[in-house]
Parts: structure tokens; C-alpha cells; sequence
């Protein structure tokens, strides 16, 4: 399943991007990626969408990588 990116928004530390999935997922094709730096070496990725029953937001993916 790939995604593009439709948006692009930076707030301090954090970049986040609209996208749009090929297929269906979690009820709709919309969600959000965040890419944030975490100190002096980490860096994290969340894929964030929305339950379409609650339309509360929740993290589908989160990694956190750590250069060492």
C-alpha cells in the first residue's frame, strides 16, 4: 500500500503530512504521518488516523529509531 504525501506542516521538532492511501484502511483512505527528532539522536514515525465509529484520532505505527 503506498501513500502521497498531500501537505506538508513543521511545528518545532516535528514535520507532519497529510496522506492518502492507495487502498481503504481503518474505514477511509485519509491519515496523518509525523516525523519528529527525539534528542540529540532519535527520530520518530507515527502513522496517526481517525476511528470512523468515535472519530477519535490514534496512532496506528510508531517508530522510534536511535542512532549509537
Amino acid at each position: 500500500m503506498w501513500a502521497c504525501p498531500a501537505s506538508r506542516r513543521r511545528k518545532g521538532n516535528t514535520i507532519s503530512f497529510d496522506v492518502t492511501w492507495a487502498n481503504t484502511v481503518y474505514g477511509d483512505r485519509k491519515a496523518t504521518m509525523t516525523i519528529q527528532k527525539v534528542g540529540e539522536n532519535g527520530l520518530r514515525i507515527r502513522t496517526i488516523d481517525m476511528d470512523p465509529a468515535t472519530g477519535k484520532t490514534f496512532v496506528t505505527t510508531q517508530l522510534d529509531l536511535q542512532r549509537g
